[in-house]
């Protein structure tokens, strides 16, 4: 009996067992789901009372050039199946946001966003708007669209405006989190600190997609690095090649531009679309313009947009994108797309601006670079040769290699100064002025120019030649020569220049060293030159 009433009291104790199991499982089952719908109603509710945000608007031609652009919440008219819808593209902040409302200003249809985070991406629009291939894009909405509009920005402030956004999603890197944050957008601004950081992380990544996804789209789907037109573009019935390129920087502005024109014409291309009357057309750009809450939002610290600059290196990047693109859409075969002159003519416009920028940035890295360098606040702090040496080096005029309309994605400025600025020492300190040849030294040419001087391809100092140039010392070798670290060839035989070769310079085991007796040591010189 005992045994007996054991074995049921182990079997009543499974068996509840296994009920409290089941029960807690049910219990997290109800809760994950309470959750969903907690968070889905939440997601519901942000979009509800930041409708303003998706800038659903309808204008009415008053006539005379006068309009009402509407109710912001007011939704948009649902485009007919045979209309030709229009996908619009571009790197993220470089102002589909405003480039959007205008559209829909101008037809009074409706528009979506990839994401569907305005929740018209399946209410028939006439215009979609993408960031895709960017990963901030998503190609879903299938065969919708027809046509492409290439909206461009300068990187300059297309990859600023893109961390801002970044930021006030708190870098969040799924559609849910961005969803819940999007209350957060259009609100402030990030701090300095934070631009930096972002940026000297991001930037090479950035800089490359902003130029691949232009050449996607203007090369109608192609991808460079796998050498094919993504399949897309083959299979959704849409002409990936754009109508027409528009340059945001010349098109945000409140007049009626050639940018605003292009829009206006494929917009009066396209089938069985109605635009505004033509003389209501300033009025609409001008009314969307001046309502920055419709495009701007009600972000904080104007200010900081200016301050959010790149470095030297990070210019010389960006040249390099631009003018590589500029490049390629100016001679064959790309030249011949019909949108390419459109798109040379705004990257000059870019190369331009960037130029000039690029110029006093490089200004303020070549005085922090000499400050460094010299070990002291400012040129005027020094004396004699240091303090001509310095205001050498510190100025950009001096320097035609830095600004001379070739930007590398990849250049040993910090060497390539350093090693200048020795040359300068062996000039200064050894009577440079009065030697029978000084071609181009003490100039703003390259140094690998100057007589006597050759460098490799990675732009260092491997050969110093000059016998019998009049050079003269007071003392001591040119101790300068230790500083050029590729350097495989010296011969400077036949001059006035007293002391023997310093042991570093004999320890760099050049392949041909030829001095003078009085210079030479024993095992130092390949060849030596009887005084």
């Amino acid at each position: 009996m005992v045994a007996m009433s054991k074995a049921l009291f182990n079997s009543k104790r499974k068996a509840l067992f296994k009920s409290k199991k089941a029960m807690g499982l049910l219990a997290l089952a109800v809760g994950y789901i309470m959750m969903v719908d907690i968070n889905m109603q939440q997601r519901s509710r942000v979009l509800r009372d930041h409708a303003d945000v998706f800038r659903d608007l309808i204008t009415i031609d008053q006539g005379g050039g006068e309009c009402d652009i509407g109710d912001p919440t007011q939704d948009g008219n649902p485009t007919d199946d045979d209309a030709t819808k229009t996908l619009l593209v571009s790197y993220p902040g470089s102002g589909k946001r405003f480039t959007w409302t205008i559209i829909k200003a101008l037809t009074n249809a409706e528009v979506a966003d990839d994401w569907n985070f305005s929740q018209k991406l399946y209410e028939s629009p006439l215009t979609i708007k993408t960031s895709w291939p960017h990963k901030e894009g998503v190609w879903s909405w299938g065969k919708q669209m027809d046509q492409v509009l290439l909206l461009i920005r300068n990187p300059r402030k297309a990859i600023p405006s893109y961390h801002n956004m970044r930021w006030e999603l708190d870098y969040a890197d799924d559609w849910a989190s961005s969803y819940l944050r999007i209350p957060n957008t259009y609100q402030d601004r990030p701090g300095l600190a934070a631009w930096e950081s972002w940026r000297d992380e991001h930037f090479d990544s950035e800089m490359e997609i902003w130029s691949e996804i232009i050449d996607f789209w203007m090369q109608g789907g192609w991808v460079e690095k796998e050498q094919r037109i993504n399949s897309r573009c083959n299979t959704s019935e849409i002409e990936c090649k754009p109508k027409a390129v528009v340059d945001f920087d010349h098109f945000y502005q409140s007049s009626m531009t050639n940018e605003f024109r292009k829009i206006s014409t494929v917009l009066e291309s396209s089938t069985n679309v109605e635009v505004i009357a033509a003389q209501a057309r300033v009025c609409v750009i001008d009314s969307v313009f001046g309502r920055s809450d419709l495009h701007q939002g009600g972000r904080t610290h104007p200010d900081r947009p200016a301050l959010y600059g790149f470095t030297f290196f990070q210019f010389d990047k960006m040249m390099n994108h631009t003018m590589s693109l500029r490049n390629a859409f100016s001679t064959l075969p790309l030249v011949d797309e019909l949108t390419a002159p459109e798109l040379t003519r705004i990257l000059d416009l870019y190369n331009i601006d960037n130029k000039a920028e690029r110029a006093t940035v490089a200004e303020t890295f070549l005085a922090e670079w000499a400050a460094i360098y010299f070990n002291a606040d400012s040129c005027s702090d020094l004396k004699g040769t240091d303090q001509t040496i310095c205001d050498y080096i510190s100025r950009l005029e001096n320097h035609d290699t830095m600004d001379d309309d070739y930007y590398p994605l990849e250049y040993p400025y910090d060497q390539w100064l350093h090693e200048r600025t020795s040359l300068m020492r062996l000039y200064y300190n050894n009577d440079g002025n009065i030697w029978y040849d000084q071609i181009y030294w003490n100039t703003s040419t390259d140094h690998c120019t100057w007589w006597g001087i050759t460098c490799n391809e990675d732009h260092s100092v491997t050969s110093i030649v000059m016998p019998n140039n009049e050079m003269r010392t007071a003392s001591e070798f040119p101790i300068e020569l230790v500083q050029f670290p590729a350097l495989d060839e010296l011969d400077l035989s036949g001059n006035r220049i007293q002391g023997l070769i310093p042991g570093e310079l004999c320890d760099m085991g050049l392949t041909t060293l030829i001095a003078d007796s009085n210079n030479c040591h024993s095992g130092c010189c390949t060849q030596v030159v009887p005084k």
